[in-house]
């Protein structure tokens, strides 16, 4: 809707007629409501998250959150990026993280996590990826894990930044 004034206000408008027995309106009773704001924040929304999605392509830096007692994970694309794969090319998990996971990092990683969450700190450990196209990537890799006030885990969230590649797994021999 266009004010007199040049401004512009986003509305939902909803209404009913009631009609005589020859389908002439009688009466119109409506509603209308103005929701500027939340059309403007919503914008605002998709400009920063769009404004994200390229400070991390360009730093190349992914990021994560993982919603403990939902069991959801959710990936930004350049996680999916940096692990060699389209984003939504698969479904973002703990087991489908893992499989990028080089072999012989994979427990110390488990065990770096297991006492962050014992001590409730900050883990930061750096440690190899394998790619579906047999690519290694060393990558630093930071989780943070916020807690309830029973202490329970509630989600986890971190990312993988500085990562650089070698040629392949041929390379480390």
């Amino acid at each position: 809707m266009l004010l007199k004034n040049g401004e512009i206000k986003y509305v939902i408008e909803k209404c009913k007629t009631d009609f005589s027995t020859n389908d002439k309106p009688l009466r119109s009773i409506g509603t209308v409501q103005d929701i500027t704001e939340r059309v403007l924040s919503e914008k605002a929304l998709r400009e920063s998250e769009a404004l994200l999605k390229g400070a991390e392509s360009l730093a190349k830096v992914g990021h994560y959150y993982y919603v403990i007692e939902k069991d959801q994970f959710h990936w930004s694309d350049e996680m999916f990026r940096i692990l060699g794969v389209m984003p939504n090319e698969l479904q973002p998990s703990y087991g489908a993280f893992f499989e990028f996971i080089y072999e012989d990092d994979k427990d110390g990683l488990n065990k770096a996590f297991e006492k962050s969450l014992r001590e409730k700190d900050v883990l930061q450990i750096e440690h190899r990826l394998i790619l579906r196209n047999g690519e290694i990537r060393y990558v630093n890799h930071k989780i943070r894990t916020e807690f309830n006030s029973k202490g329970l885990p509630i989600i986890s969230m971190g990312g993988h930044y500085g990562y650089y590649p070698i040629k392949s797994r041929h390379s480390l021999n």
